[in-house]
């Protein structure tokens, strides 16, 4: 019998990088403009924006003014340091001191506390180290160089702009999710109808085959023409992402993941996750896996 535990992909395993904020160089920084942002009377910053401070003046935690989950808007000249790939945008949620998201193609996450005249202090950040195309790997590195080197904050609107001596990101709220949110897509047989890769849609009876459920418990199965994948994720209501995973694939497929089963294994991993006309779509990267309600 093949073994349940085996590695999903020994080219894809995460390996942990621990940087601190006075390492910040690495060496992706564009220097731009002066670019100034019309404010009204509605804008706020964030010491305006939370009520609660410490007697010494640091926010311990920036509460629902600025928890939620946040994308890098796609052509904002804010942005102009951060080669964006349609379909891998980075993402950013918070959850009081707590930064993380995914950076295009890796997951990250450290500790940010913010001062009462919205200074930021970025501490230790940690994020895995799997292989991605070039052109994400060079997006993903110049985001993370930026993001470690803000040192403001400040929230107009649904946008959070992070500001340095050099450089600004402009990132867009999507919005904390809820548990109804995510019963959308839990407790549901969903059947795999199309493989999309690049501009290339296919579609087959084997895939036809493939499925996956989601539980409110936080844990899921998918299948494959020659895989069954059992595990645990994190879904925000955008993304979703994967803590541990177990793969088996069945002696009549010689114990190995056939091509479809390969292009199905990273997008539970880690995917961006969208909901429409009953259809559900992980996206990662270029290729995305469309599913339908099952029978």
């Amino acid at each position: 019998m093949p073994d349940t535990n085996k590695p999903l992909n020994p080219n894809r395993s995460a390996r942990r990088w621990q940087l601190v904020a006075a390492a910040a160089a690495l060496a992706v920084v564009v220097a731009l403009g002066a670019f100034m942002i019309a404010q009204d009377d509605d804008n706020e910053t964030i010491a305006t924006n939370v009520a609660s401070q410490s007697d010494d003046g640091v926010i311990p935690s920036v509460g629902t003014g600025l928890d939620g989950t946040y994308i890098l808007a796609i052509n904002a000249p804010d942005n102009a340091q951060v080669p964006i790939v349609a379909g891998s945008e980075p993402t950013l949620t918070i959850d009081g001191d707590q930064w993380g998201g995914t950076a295009a193609c890796n997951g990250y996450g450290g500790n940010v506390t913010v001062d009462k005249d919205a200074n930021m202090t970025v501490g230790e950040f940690n994020w895995t180290e799997m292989g991605c195309e070039p052109d994400r790997m060079q997006s993903e590195q110049a985001f993370l160089t930026a993001i470690m080197s803000m040192t403001q904050i400040q929230v107009i609107g649904d946008k959070l702009m992070l500001t340095s001596d050099t450089s600004q990101l402009l990132m867009l709220r999507v919005g904390s999710s809820s548990p109804d949110e995510n019963a959308e897509i839990m407790g549901i047989d969903w059947q795999l109808d199309t493989i999309i890769e690049g501009e290339t849609a296919r579609t087959s009876l084997d895939i036809k085959q493939s499925t996956v459920r989601f539980e409110t418990d936080g844990t899921f199965r998918s299948t494959g023409p020659c895989l069954v994948l059992t595990g645990d994720f994190v879904f925000n209501g955008l993304e979703l992402q994967a803590g541990s995973m177990a793969a088996d694939y069945p002696d009549e497929c010689g114990g190995q993941p056939g091509p479809d089963d390969q292009v199905i294994l990273p997008h539970f991993e880690s995917s961006r996750v969208d909901l429409a006309d009953g259809r559900l779509t992980l996206t990662e990267g270029t290729n995305s896996l469309i599913y339908v309600q099952g029978d």
